[in-house]
């Protein structure tokens, strides 16, 4: 049996829309040729990163989420 491919969250701070436009650019292009999955939390900034990182280390605690990878 195949291994699944790793599945990556993206926690995406919008401050500055055209930056953050090219970094998720970037990190979906990385993903796709690394042949894993993503999902992306988006937050109005840099200092909310740490929440979000908390809620979904929460949801992988509870069982209701795995990521392999948080970016």
């Amino acid at each position: 049996m195949a291994d699944k491919p790793p599945h990556i969250l993206v926690i995406e701070a919008r401050f500055y829309d055209d930056i953050s436009d090219e970094l998720l650019r970037g990190a979906e292009k990385a993903i796709e040729e690394a042949s894993a999955t993503h999902e992306r939390i988006t937050v109005p900034g840099a200092l909310e990163n740490t929440g979000a990182l908390a809620m979904a280390i929460e949801a992988m605690e509870r069982g209701t989420r795995h990521f392999d990878v948080v970016v």
